[in-house]
């Protein structure tokens, strides 16, 4: 929030109306106190704040002890290239390892 450029009452405010509940301040100060360990946010109240904040770290925060993380969908199509050339690199290895079999067989 620190890095948005909007108040925290700003925020509230919009994230109220994208809610149709009331968030206070005092509630965004809460879950982002990290002293206050039992205010924690629920998960529909951040993903909310994430798109309100367009801030991937706040779900990339949740992911921290997993082996995943939270990126721009522009990125998929590199993401995807990367892991079709895996893919590739695992069947030509395959392929190289059938045909070492094959010419020991003859």
């Amino acid at each position: 929030m620190k890095e948005d450029g909007r108040t925290r009452e700003e925020i509230a405010t919009e994230l109220s109306d994208y809610l149709g509940e009331d968030i206070s301040r005092d509630s965004l100060d809460a879950f982002s106190s990290e002293a206050r360990e039992k205010n924690n946010i629920s998960a529909y109240r951040l993903f909310a704040l994430f798109k309100l904040l367009k801030a991937p770290e706040l779900l990339n925060e949740l992911l921290a002890d997993t082996d995943f993380l939270v990126v721009d969908r522009k990125y998929k199509s590199l993401i995807d290239r990367e892991l079709a050339i895996e893919t590739r690199e695992k069947i030509n290895r395959w392929i190289d390892a059938a045909d070492a079999e094959w010419k020991s067989r003859k």
